[in-house]
């Protein structure tokens, strides 16, 4: 497996395009258990301008919630000719830190088990060393539960 990922190849493991695309680069840290993905937030983003916009901008926590999901994607991803799709089912997210500056986000997302068609993950965004949101996510693999006519 690869050891990092740069944005274009994100794009094509996701099959997401900007600007929903939450994450810039992924580097791998133990394959298929824990990644660093990156993401830039500049304050000219389309999300800066249009949520809470009246001299209070922030980051949306669902797109938070979507840079986490995303790194667990890219952090699930072994083969370019296999590129498994999966479906979310469960997923919990907090928030802690307020978003609405120029910065880089860090998201590290943990594997914390893989059985029987069932994935949990937990990812944590944090600013510098301050936690910014986390969660706890739980995808199926639909091959394993029959599901790939939906």
């Amino acid at each position: 497996m690869k050891k990092n990922f740069k944005k274009s190849e994100i794009k094509d493991i996701l099959k997401i395009k900007d600007p929903f695309l939450m994450i810039d680069k992924v580097k791998v840290i133990n394959q298929n258990k824990i990644v660093e993905g990156q993401k830039k937030i500049k304050k000219d983003d389309w999300f800066l301008k249009s949520h809470f916009f009246n001299n209070d901008p922030v980051m949306p926590g669902t797109l938070l919630t979507e840079a986490m999901l995303q790194t667990t994607i890219i952090n699930l991803y072994e083969d370019k000719k296999k590129i498994k799709k999966y479906f979310i089912v469960k997923s919990e997210s907090n928030y802690f830190l307020k978003i609405s500056s120029t910065c880089t986000l860090r998201i590290i997302s943990k594997i914390l088990s893989k059985k029987n068609g069932i994935i949990l993950a937990h990812n944590s965004i944090f600013l510098k060393d301050r936690i910014v949101s986390n969660g706890k996510f739980k995808y199926i693999d639909p091959v394993k539960f029959n599901l790939n006519k939906l």
